[in-house]
């Protein structure tokens, strides 16, 4: 079976996906281009108009539960023959995506989240909305009436998935950018001191804007961590963060140019003074340092980096 161009729309029950999904299907570029097979894991409020669709060449299968994902996915594929599919996920399916057989061909993955449970659901379903957000490329809020009050989870859902397009759907039905990076601290500053509640934002901002930095002195205290480096003449150092909980730490941290005065243990933890600027590295400009300034300090009281308070509002 050739593998087929599928999308993904992810998110919890009422975020809007059915509608979003039809809204789409009925642009005539997709009844123009072959024939579409919605496989829908999850039944909300919104039931899809099924002779609309047909009249657009689509249709919809819903899983029941009482046989594995793929054999459902196959055996509906084998029966409609579709040239694409679209999957409406279900998050509290464990790994449903990881259970899609391999001619499925995930080609992008927007993920809709409603103001309406935005909060409470971040507060308590911390897990399922990692899935949410992991490897989407989009996420779309909706029923948000005020943009300002989705600023407070820019840095968790950006740490999360800091390569997703984040929009805004205003009441009038208009998109745009949902929000930026939070700075705390003065960016435009020619020395930089990172305190430890500025490095989550400093590293996000360093991903998205790195030439604002480079020619800067940044000062900052991190851990030259065990990671691949691109050749001998680099290390890497950072910080462990954990955006919902312990099992989803990750390594945010910099490429720094080792030189002679500066030839620093694994794991030890150093204060530096260093000189940033762009590199390409794996194919992609990221911001290094070398370094002017460093003395070996002692631990933090909290080597990790929490950011599970934040977006609780």
């Amino acid at each position: 079976m050739n593998e087929i161009d599928t999308y993904l729309y992810s998110g919890f029950l009422d975020a809007g996906k059915t509608s979003f999904i039809q809204d789409n299907l009925f642009h005539d570029y997709f009844y123009r281009h072959g024939s579409t097979l919605i496989l829908c894991f999850e039944e909300g409020e919104q039931a899809y108009e099924e002779a609309a669709l047909s009249e657009r060449r689509g249709s919809v299968s819903f899983y029941e539960g009482n046989e594995t994902v793929r054999d459902f996915c196959l055996r509906e594929i084998a029966r409609v023959k579709p040239d694409r599919v679209i999957i409406e996920d279900n998050v509290m399916i464990p790994d449903l995506s990881e259970s899609l057989p391999d001619v499925l061909r995930i080609r992008a993955k927007t993920s809709l989240i409603s103001g309406v449970t935005l909060a409470p659901f971040f507060r308590n379903l911390k897990p399922q909305f990692t899935q949410v957000l992991k490897d989407a490329n989009l996420v779309l809020f909706n029923r948000v009436s005020d943009k300002e009050s989705l600023a407070a989870y820019s840095t968790p859902f950006r740490l999360i998935n800091p390569r997703a397009s984040y929009l805004w759907q205003s009441p009038m039905g208009y998109h745009e950018k949902a929000f930026g990076i939070p700075l705390t601290y003065d960016k435009n500053d020619s020395v930089l001191t990172i305190r430890e509640e500025d490095y989550a934002c400093f590293y996000l901002d360093s991903l998205e804007s790195p030439e604002d930095y480079s020619g800067k002195t940044v000062e900052l205290t991190l851990q030259i961590q065990d990671e691949p480096v691109p050749d001998d003449t680099f290390v890497f150092g950072g910080r462990k963060v954990f955006t919902c909980c312990f099992a989803d730490i990750q390594n945010l941290g910099f490429f720094i140019r080792k030189e002679e005065s500066f030839q620093p243990e694994r794991y030890s933890w150093v204060h530096i003074s260093a000189k940033a600027y762009t590199a390409s590295v794996f194919h992609q400009k990221r911001l290094c340092l070398s370094v002017q300034n460093a003395e070996q300090t002692a631990p933090p009281k909290q080597e990790l980096i929490g950011l599970e308070s934040r977006g609780n509002t």
